[in-house]
Formats: structure tokens, sequence, C-alpha cells
């Protein structure tokens, strides 16, 4: 280990270039006469460094002793048309909303700063930059993972859909739900009357009454007794305890 003298005549061997000789070639010629065999590694006195990266920047010796990098590639200091949002990710700077005080050439792009975007079709939301650079995230309407009455929702999207929603589901209206949301609502068919459970995206999708179609058995309704008199006439008493109001005609029992 290299030994020096310091300004007492006392021996040290915790200069920067004893301990972190790595940093070595990132010292900047302009803190000459000042080298790294002449200061300790904890010293908070600020010097220049030039990294590998070209960047040049100022920082105390211990901040760098302690692992501190480059801020320029590191985006904690943004220096534009190096490092900022409009240089580095252009597309996403054209949806930078006129709403923000800040500009795009004025952040990072791991920035966790929450601002207004506008998208192409003129939907505003706010997301933090780095949500939007690192996660990809885009428009929530245009996506549909919000809803925008007018624009996504179901009553806007699907209205003969929204015709058969029920009274069951207030205070929440077909404007207040994407048109193809993952959530159940109650239905009331235009036809017949009676009311189901089912998915929104299922109906969107182009699913039906179940009791009118025949797939769910509502008995005075849709029952083979009901809907085909004359053939559960000749319903046999071997079927017994089936009854022909247990079955619809739809039904594949053997």
């Amino acid at each position: 280990m290299d030994i020096h003298r310091g300004r007492s005549g006392y021996a040290m061997s915790n200069t920067l270039q004893s301990v972190h000789p790595e940093l070595i070639s990132e010292w900047s010629d302009k803190n000459l006469p000042l080298t790294p065999d002449k200061i300790t590694f904890g010293s908070n006195k600020r010097v220049w460094w030039k990294g590998s990266c070209g960047h040049e920047w100022q920082a105390s010796v211990k901040a760098r002793s302690s692992g501190e990098k480059c801020p320029i590639c590191s985006g904690a200091r943004v220096v534009e048309g190096i490092n900022d949002l409009a240089t580095l990710k252009p597309q996403l700077a054209q949806e930078w909303s006129e709403k923000n005080e800040l500009k795009p050439t004025e952040v990072s792009v791991a920035s966790h700063k929450k601002i207004i975007w506008k998208c192409k079709y003129g939907h505003e939301w706010t997301a933090s930059i780095k949500s939007r650079t690192v996660n990809g995230t885009g428009c929530p309407f245009c996506s549909h993972n919000k809803v925008l009455a007018g624009f996504n929702d179901l009553a806007s999207q699907y209205p003969e859909v929204a015709a058969e929603w029920s009274d069951r589901n207030l205070p929440l209206q077909p404007t207040m739900v994407t048109a193809f949301a993952n959530s159940k609502a109650w239905w009331k068919c235009k036809d017949c009357g009676n009311e189901w459970y089912t998915l929104i995206s299922t109906r969107s999708g182009g699913s039906k009454c179940p009791y009118c179609s025949g797939y769910t058995l509502l008995k005075g309704f849709n029952d083979l007794e009901t809907t085909h008199p004359h053939i559960a006439a000749e319903w046999s008493e071997k079927n017994y305890p089936l009854n022909p109001c247990d079955v619809n005609a739809k039904s594949r029992r053997n």
C-alpha cells in the first residue's frame, strides 16, 4: 500500500489514490495542481471529474468514494441535448401537454415527476415520466383502462347493450364503465323482462339473454312444458323424478 506524508508529517494511507485507485482515471486536469495522492478519500471537497462517457461534473471526493456515478448518465442531472426526454424519447415528448410548467428538455427519462400527457386524440391524463419511458404505459383511455364518456364507455359504444342495463346496478350507469370492462353487472332483457348477471365484456362480445336463447332454464318461461306442451304430453313416467318443467327444448339430456 502506498504511504504518503500529510501536512503534519505523519504517514497517510487513506488518500484517494490508495483507497480508490479505480477513480484515478476520472480525475480531471481541471483540479491541478491538486492530485489524487494529495487528498483523502473521505474529503468533502468538491472537485472536477471526467468519466469514460466524456461528461464532466463536480462532486465531492467522499461522494465518489461512496459509489456516486456520473450524474448525467444516471439522470440525476439533466443536460439538454444529451439525456433529456426530448432528446432520448422524442415520440413521447410529442405527447407533452402545454399545461405543464416544465418542458421535455428539462427532465430526464427516469424522472419520477408526474406530468400531464396528451395523446393524438386529445385525451389528457397524469402519469410519471418513468412510467411512460420504463413501463411503457400509454393513454389510459385509448387502452380502455379508464372510462371516458362518449369515447370508450358502454353507452356510446354499444347503445343496444346499454339499453338492457338494469336499475339494480344504480348508481352505476353504462356511461361509467368501459365497453369491455371485466366486471359483472345486472341486465334486463328488453324482450322477456327477465334479469341476469354477467360480465360487461361478455355482453359487448355478443352474448344475449340466456333465457330467450334457452341456455338457462326458467320454469314457466322456457321449460319444455311451457314452450312445447304437446311434446311434454308424451313425457314418460320412466323419466321421473325429472319432469318436463325441469328441462328446455335445447336440453341435451339423454
